[in-house]
């Protein structure tokens, strides 16, 4: 009967260890949960060309300018010392802030159309600069270093200015007999959330 006796302790005293674990664990233990939601809110975005001016100094351009691009830019010189600028703004009115991450074409070189001799008379004095915010923009810009290159939201503006020039020749001689025609002047501005 001890035997009994003995095993019916054991038992009981399993049962009640596992009831003290069960007891403890729970004490022991802690849940933690995290629940909510997200919204994303609705924005614009609206980068554009605002009205573009230009200043002829004895040169004559002509082009078409819209919201987002400006085509068919077309520059002719008199005579040596002509040049044209067009100052371009750039507006956003985006709801969030944008920069400027990219200028396509920054290193397209001029080319030029017209006899080999005329050619040789203007290809060094055919100058094209582009300037973002006064910086002007040569084929190793980085362009994440330009100052001011920030538009807040709703309301940032900045300025480019092309510039298109026939340096001025100190003999007739010098200059060429017939027309060169003078491509690449195309520059594409990307611009991105800031």
């Amino acid at each position: 009967m001890e035997n009994k006796g003995t095993k019916i302790f054991i038992i009981g005293a399993l049962a009640l260890t596992v009831v003290c674990l069960s007891v403890a664990y729970a004490v022991l233990s802690q849940t933690l949960s995290v629940k909510g939601t997200a919204e994303v809110e609705g924005g614009t975005w609206d980068v554009h060309f605002g009205s573009v001016s230009k200043t002829e100094h004895g040169a004559t351009a002509t082009y078409n300018a819209g919201a987002t691009s400006i085509t068919n830019m077309e520059v002719e010189f008199h005579q040596p010392g002509d040049y044209v600028e067009i100052t371009i703004p750039v507006e956003n009115k985006s709801s969030f802030a944008a920069k400027l991450n990219e200028v396509q074409g920054k290193d397209t070189a001029l080319s030029f159309e017209g006899t080999s001799e005329d050619i040789a008379k203007v290809q060094s004095d055919v100058k094209y600069t582009v300037k973002y915010e006064s910086q002007e923009i040569k084929s190793d810009t980085d362009i994440s270093k330009l100052t001011g290159n920030n538009l807040a939201a709703s309301s940032g503006t900045a300025t480019i200015i092309l510039r298109a020039e026939y340096v001025s020749k100190s003999t007739v001689q010098e200059m060429p007999q017939a027309d060169v025609k003078v491509k690449g002047f195309d520059r594409t501005f990307v611009f991105g959330q800031a």
